[in-house]
């Protein structure tokens, strides 16, 4: 019986991380549609910071999943992509940012396919 709980507990861990990918690739690739769309109306402004929105989640969740490798003694080249958007969003340049975050967020959804 007790196999069966960490199974499922296991499973369970497996299908959050999973909708978390999704989520976090439907976000970013959201941002930069509807930026395009304010920034093709004119809007830049706006369409900065809805190129920002669609960025800081995924800065944010791989900043955690960062942590959480170092303190489980794992490093690894997922660093870069942290330091390229943290850097794009610095620097103004949240499209180039939104489009890190949307070829890093893919490649973890292709990778848990």
């Amino acid at each position: 019986m007790h196999g069966d709980a960490t199974h499922f507990i296991a499973l369970d861990g497996a299908i959050n991380e999973r909708t978390t990918r999704r989520a976090l690739i439907m976000i970013a690739l959201a941002g930069l549609s509807i930026g395009l769309a304010a920034a093709f109306a004119g809007h830049n402004g706006l369409a900065r910071w809805i190129w920002a929105a669609g960025t800081i989640p995924v800065v944010v969740g791989l900043g955690f999943s960062i942590v959480r490798d170092v303190l489980a003694g794992r490093m690894g080249v997922d660093a870069v992509a942290f330091v390229s958007m943290a850097a794009a969003l610095a620097l103004g340049q949240t499209l180039a940012g939104v489009v890190v975050a949307i070829m890093y967020a893919g490649g973890n959804v292709l990778a848990v396919c």
